[in-house]
């Protein structure tokens, strides 16, 4: 289900000072055990298991996902702190981004899963000035903008 994930750590209250670092995985058949655990031992938010919020997403099931947001912190958020950014790209190319792991809480194996991630993973490290040269802009989807191409798992 999971063909890659990313995960990007950002501080953009530095301005040009900012050192983005980002970590990413293939799920090739070295790594599938540790996709699988983070797939299936995965909470969002404690209470919705991560393959579930995934499958609610490809199937543009907008309630799931907004009784899933609706779990999110509340929690007061600090100016100044690092946003960490995972991206999850599923097999058939929807990408599930969780904006701020600050306010969505990921649990179970996921700090397990980073731990691998980051010895395992591409590290990339670069700078705004940098950002030019090696990124395209992305897009954001809400879910409004959910497409309606049915991709199965």
């Amino acid at each position: 289900m999971i063909q890659s994930i990313e995960l990007k750590h950002t501080n953009p209250s530095m301005g040009p000072y900012e050192r983005i670092i980002s970590y990413s995985l293939e799920n090739t058949a070295l790594h599938k055990t540790e996709f699988e655990r983070l797939l299936n031992e995965t909470k969002v938010n404690g209470r919705y298991d991560l393959k579930e919020f995934l499958i609610a997403y490809k199937n543009k099931d907008k309630t799931t996902i907004q009784q899933v947001l609706n779990l999110n912190s509340n929690k007061d958020l600090r100016q100044g702190e690092t946003i960490s950014v995972l991206s999850i790209t599923l097999i058939g190319g929807v990408v599930v981004q969780i904006p701020d792991l600050r306010v969505t809480e990921l649990s179970g194996y996921y700090p397990d899963f980073i731990r691998y991630l980051v010895e395992h993973g591409n590290r990339f490290e670069f700078s705004e000035g940098d950002i030019g040269s090696m990124m395209k802009k992305e897009s954001k989807q809400g879910l409004d903008n959910i497409g309606d191409t049915d991709i199965s798992i």
